[in-house]
């Protein structure tokens, strides 16, 4: 067998030293483009302080040309006057036209400097007001005294300082930009000189560490290759020969590759036959394919499991106990293809677990015998006194009625006994309708008040909108029961029960004391005493089976373990609340359903006559007492009886082909031949004939979770007259209906 490390495994070894080439890489071109950025910046500072020199620089030059400019025209000006030649007229409009010129270049070259522009601005409004008068005088024919006033020396003198003392202010101003901007730009070079320098140098010094980086991790690539080789083998080694069982599987169910180890945990020679045989682990491994289905949900959510122990088939068909770690593993795309684990035997630890539970078991079985002693031997004191004073001559007439009701009651008081004990077995037949809890209540007052005594007040109040639940009757009537009993032994010197039913909405917070509680509607009971309370000691333990407070052989400890049992049982919840003193209030809440409940059939229903005179019924029951009884009640109501203490001596009865026989009841438990075996094998004999089951409990007839499966028909133990007559029947009259439509 050939196993590898995961491909993604080897990937990530071998592309580490890529990755530190390609940080290398990155962490060059950053510095480079970090370098180029800082000395592209002071490059651009550099052009913008020399634009800035240079038109200081011309600014400067053409103060003085205008300056020049202004003194030519003020020089031909007097020529003009003075010779009156023609030649002076050109060269003074040359020059103002070359002053204006100039005056328009420094008015564009100051535009960003306010002080220097309002110098320039003034030099040119005094050069124009000149100017405008110099052309006024020159363009009369005759200037005569006007031309002498132009021309008069202390009249240009003054002009011309005014005009050299702006032209000076704004070549100071000018020259100390200048100066700022020339000592600028001489560091701006600087910068930009070592900057080049300084990159350069910090290009080579890292182009000779990605050098060494490549070469590293080269080498690394190298080493991670040898040590992935290493690694790898001693993987197979363990693998292979490790004790624990190793394995690769896909979520589809397929085993992909095991070690030696688990070959032969699982029966198998080789790793290859167990692969080649197991192509679905949920069908052919597991014993439970929903505790696989399980796990790989939890893997799926979480990406492992830990410690999960499920029960395996082995290649011989037997069964072995393993605790299971796994992991998923994902490929490339980020989805999981399949999962790795290991698998280790721990069927010698299951097997001492239930060993030291049935010891547990069988030590708190012991503790119960003596309280369903206690408890049993009054119901049948009760039943056997009363018998005896029903026998006696000098039993009175009168009250012989009274004698048998508290016979029978006593009898339903064992019955209840037997069904807690079933119901903590879970393994009591229920038969769960929609029914109303106040219809219920109210029909099992009577019942509660000869429970509690007259020393007890009790008090219901029900909600008359309440709404409807699905449960067994009878399990409803044990969860009364059982409370109000206890309610009464809290009460020892009488007192106040308060029983009342109401419609609440439980939400996902309202109640944070029920852990996964579903939120809905739910109808509500609320038993509540005025009783001694409970200890907060002993509150927390009320619920745990055979616990109880009373005397050593004086209680079972089964009561309130029931109503736990039952209320969990129709998905409920039930609390409990109490103080030393100020009485005891339990709250049931059972689901609410919108469906229309069923009515309660309490009244006496007139037993049923057989259909037909010769009607015959096969009793098949192993306890000669109730076989006979049970004979007994059929042919008082004019059946015709044929019994058998076993399923063989059954058999033979109904193989006489003489005989006809409509029904067969039979028991479900009996030695020999169990009743449903009898039912299918009489059925291979007699098609038509109908089966009427007997049982206080069987596991072959209830599902997992305790009803009865679709179809079966079930008279359930204890039963009286009216149940039994009413099922037969409820039976045979189906059988007459069917006959008639087929025919």
């Amino acid at each position: 067998m050939h196993t590898n490390i995961s491909s993604f495994g080897r990937r990530s070894l071998l592309q580490r030293p890529v990755q530190t080439i390609m940080v290398s890489i990155a962490v060059l071109f950053g510095v480079l483009v970090l370098g180029a950025v800082f000395s592209y910046h002071h490059a651009c500072r550099l052009i913008e302080i020399e634009a800035g020199v240079h038109e200081s620089q011309e600014t400067l030059v053409e103060l003085q040309a205008s300056l020049a400019a202004i003194t030519r025209v003020e020089s031909a000006t007097r020529g003009f006057f003075l010779t009156k030649q023609q030649t002076y007229i050109t060269a003074y409009k040359r020059a103002a036209a070359d002053a204006k010129a100039r005056n328009q270049r420094l008015l564009q070259l100051t535009a960003q400097n306010p002080d220097q522009q309002a110098l320039v601005k003034e030099l040119d409004r005094r050069f124009a007001g000149r100017l405008q008068t110099l052309d006024q005088t020159i363009a009369r024919a005759d200037p005569g005294s006007a031309g002498r006033a132009v021309v008069q020396p202390e009249v240009g003198l003054e002009y011309m300082a005014d005009i050299k003392l702006l032209v000076q202010q704004a070549a100071t101003q000018e020259n100390a930009g200048l100066q700022a901007r020339e000592a600028e730009a001489r560091k701006s070079r600087a910068i930009v000189r070592w900057s080049v320098i300084v990159g350069s140098s910090l290009d080579l010094f890292f182009l000779a560490l990605l050098g060494c980086v490549i070469m590293r991790a080269l080498e690394q690539r190298r080493e991670s290759e040898a040590a992935m080789r290493s690694t790898e083998e001693q993987y197979r080694r363990i693998f292979e020969q490790g004790a624990p069982g190793f394995y690769r599987a896909t979520f589809g169910g397929r085993l992909v590759s095991v070690n030696r180890a688990l070959a032969k945990l699982l029966g198998y020679d080789t790793p290859e036959e167990t692969v080649s045989a197991i192509t679905d682990m949920g069908l052919q491994l597991h014993v439970d394919p929903a505790r696989r289905r399980e796990a790989v949900q939890i893997l799926r959510e979480q990406g492992s499991i830990q410690d999960f122990e499920c029960e395996l088939y082995r290649r011989d068909g037997t069964r072995i106990w393993v605790s299971a770690t796994a992991w998923a593993v994902q490929d490339t795309g980020s989805s999981l293809e399949e999962y790795h684990g290991t698998i280790q035997d721990v069927t010698e630890r299951k097997t001492l677990e239930q060993q030291f539970h049935q010891a547990q078991k069988m030590e708190a079985v012991g503790r119960l015998a003596g309280g369903i002693a206690h408890d049993f031997n009054n119901s049948l004191g009760v039943i056997t006194g009363y018998v005896d004073l029903l026998r006696s001559p000098s039993c009175p007439v009168d009250r012989r009625q009274e004698y048998l009701e508290h016979v029978e009651e006593a009898a339903r008081r064992a019955t209840s006994l037997t069904r807690q004990l079933l119901v903590f077995s879970r393994k009591q037949v229920i038969q769960p309708r929609v029914v109303n809890l106040n219809e219920i209540t109210v029909a099992a007052e009577t019942m509660l008040r000869r429970l509690i005594g007259e020393d007890i007040e009790l008090i219901l109040s029900c909600d008359r909108k309440l709404g409807n639940i699905t449960a067994d009757v009878g399990q409803i009537e044990q969860i009364l029961m059982n409370l109000v009993v206890n309610a009464r032994d809290a009460m020892p010197k009488g007192g106040k029960l308060f029983m009342t039913t109401s419609n609440v909405e439980l939400g996902e917070t309202s109640f944070p004391q029920f852990t996964g509680a579903k939120p809905g509607r739910y109808i509500l009971l609320s038993v509540r005493d005025t009783g001694i309370g409970i200890d907060p000691s002993i509150l927390a333990h009320i619920f745990e089976p055979f616990f109880t407070t009373k005397e050593p052989g004086k209680g079972t400890g089964l009561g309130l373990s029931t109503v736990y049992g039952i209320v969990k049982q129709n998905q409920g919840y039930i609390s409990v609340s109490s103080q030393p003193s100020h009485g005891t209030v339990f709250k049931i809440y059972l689901p609410s359903r919108e469906q229309e409940a069923l009515p309660l059939k309490r009244e006496m229903m007139p037993v049923p006559q057989p259909r037909k005179r010769w009607q015959t019924i096969l009793l098949v029951e192993d306890e000669q007492r109730l076989r006979k009884l049970t004979r007994n009640c059929l042919e008082s109501a004019g059946y015709r009886v044929l019994d058998a203490p076993n399923g063989p001596a059954a058999m033979q009865t109904a193989a006489e082909k003489s005989l006809k026989i409509d029904l067969l009841l039979t028991d479900v438990i009996m030695p020999e031949m169990s009743g449903g075996e009898l039912a299918r094998a009489v059925a291979l004999i007699r098609p038509t004939i109908k089966v009427l089951y007997m049982s206080g409990y069987t596991d072959d007839l209830i599902t997992q979770h305790g009803v009865l499966e679709a179809g079966t028909l079930l008279l359930e133990k204890p039963f009286t007259l009216e149940s039994l007559l009413s099922k037969v029947h409820t039976v045979l009259e189906r059988q007459a209906h069917e006959a008639a439509a087929g025919q």
